[in-house]
């Protein structure tokens, strides 16, 4: 039997590395397609270039003033590339697209060492990068100048580094690093994973006798978390040295525990049917077997390792549901790894053609259709508007004030951060939604002279009456650039 499926387990390799192959081929040149279509992508390029050309590496900056709401990893990374000579947009996405890749590499090593010794390893790893490889939502963000790709990653080298401490408990300091880069990447993530899978491995007693659990190693536990907590805090601390106190709330109290503390209230319900639709989205004939395998996993494969997915998976749905602040459906990158993983192991354990999961797998793939995807489609009514904000930024003077209207409303939804990369002079650009935030603006010595604006139709509106020497720069769908010789 060894002979025979030792073939099929290098197969089974052999075919998960020319899906990934095939799928980075295809995905690949999209990469450097002009325009950005998510909204937060605006930020990482503010955040990125404020390195690149500012030379602001020890804090993040956003609409050139110190930030405090995101942590810097993936913005040096992408500043780094654009240093290198590499076009701005496609450097952030040759940053998420190198997380991307690593992550469907994790999630085998994570299957391989969940599945354990034996025949099915090997097929069970490359199972799982065959199942992950089939959601649109991991190259969507892989594609993206997102930082969702890379708070997967490391939030996946958390449970993979636990899992590797289940038999060997000096390797803890995988998960410990995992939570650390996690922190510095996107949010501690992995923080509440390394709590939640080393208290479930204490309380689950699916294997009794594993090293990690052993009294003898109380101490390296307590130690490992300990030093988790001290290097998540370490970044908001040496902002808090820098920039005082507000910037340590900002980042602790304001973007982690306001958003993500467990509440329960009439958004609850919706929470709940949210991260339902978007597992339906994304893929419901993959995700719903797999989430049922992974929070049963413990009770039908009987090693420790697998306490760490059910109690991940549970803990992340507990917080999507329970969650205070907003979700989003990129989100779930943070547990499909792990229900790949589930189902992977379950596959080769039930089905005895060595071969067969990882062709189900592949099947997968061409199933939810990834492989014909197009990311990064240049939209000209973006691009359009894009160019708008360059050529206003041809104008803007250092000394000069810049005016964004803020608008939410279909396709005419922007934020300032484009105004801040594209068209400032190295001024904060004023954010307002109407005549009052302007008057605001002028009560506070915010407003000087000449006034460059950049304005949604409707809005612009509102406020035309205000504007002394009035000019029209250009206009581009619902947005006008203009010039004012002052406010009113």
């Amino acid at each position: 039997m060894n002979r025979l499926t030792r073939p099929a387990s290098a197969l089974a390799l052999l075919l998960a590395l020319a899906a990934v192959v095939l799928l980075a081929g295809h995905f690949l040149p999209q990469l450097d397609r002009a325009g950005l279509n998510q909204y937060d992508e605006y930020h990482t390029l503010d955040r990125t270039l404020a390195a690149a050309r500012g030379g602001h590496w020890s804090s993040v900056w956003s609409n050139h003033e110190p930030s405090f709401r995101k942590p810097p990893l993936q913005y040096w990374a992408g500043a780094g590339l654009i240093l290198t000579g590499i076009d701005e947009i496609l450097a952030m996405r040759l940053v998420a697209m190198g997380f991307g890749l690593t992550l469907l590499a994790a999630t085998g090593a994570l299957a391989a060492v969940v599945a354990g010794p034996g025949r099915g390893r090997a097929t069970a790893a490359a199972t799982a990068v065959l199942l992950l490889a089939a959601s649109p939502m991991v190259w969507s963000q892989a594609t993206a100048a997102m930082l969702d790709a890379g708070a997967a990653l490391f939030t996946l080298v958390t449970g993979l580094g636990v899992a590797l401490a289940v038999r060997r408990p000096r390797l803890i300091w995988i998960a410990v690093a995992g939570v650390f880069l996690g922190a510095l990447q996107k949010a501690p993530v992995g923080l509440p994973l390394l709590f939640a899978t080393l208290a479930a491995l204490r309380i689950w007693r699916v294997e009794p006798e594993v090293p990690l659990r052993a009294a003898e190693r109380r101490p390296l536990r307590r130690r490992a978390r300990r030093i988790a907590v001290a290097l998540v805090l370490a970044w908001p601390v040496f902002q808090a040295l820098q920039h005082g106190f507000g910037a340590f709330r900002t980042s602790v109290v304001t973007e982690m525990a306001e958003r993500f503390v467990p509440t329960v209230d009439d958004d609850t319900v919706g929470n709940w049917v949210s991260w339902v639709d978007w597992m339906i989205e994304d893929s419901a004939v993959l995700w719903f077997p797999a989430l049922a395998a992974a929070l049963t996993m413990p009770l039908w494969h009987r090693r420790a390792e697998s306490v760490v997915i059910a109690a991940w998976t549970l803990i992340f749905l507990l917080g999507m549901t329970f969650a205070d602040g907003d979700t989003y459906s990129r989100y779930l990158l943070m547990v499909l790894p792990f229900l790949a993983t589930a189902l992977s192991v379950g596959l080769v354990r039930a089905i005895r053609l060595p071969l067969l999961p990882a062709l189900l797998g592949a099947g997968a793939v061409a199933m939810t259709g990834v492989a014909t995807l197009e990311v990064n489609q240049p939209e000209p009514d973006k691009l359009a508007r894009d160019a708008l904000a360059r050529e206003l930024g041809t104008r803007v003077a250092p000394g000069d004030t810049l005016l964004f209207c803020r608008y939410y409303g279909g396709e005419a939804t922007m934020n300032f951060a484009a105004l801040s990369a594209f068209a400032s002079a190295g001024q904060p650009v004023i954010s307002i939604t109407g005549a009052r935030d302007l008057e605001r603006a002028r009560a506070d010595g915010k407003l000087g002279s000449p006034v460059w604006g950049f304005c949604s139709d409707e809005t612009l509106a509102e406020l035309r009456d205000r504007l002394e020497g009035y000019e029209v720069v250009g206009t581009s769908g619902p947005w006008t650039a203009f010039r004012a010789g002052a406010v009113n």
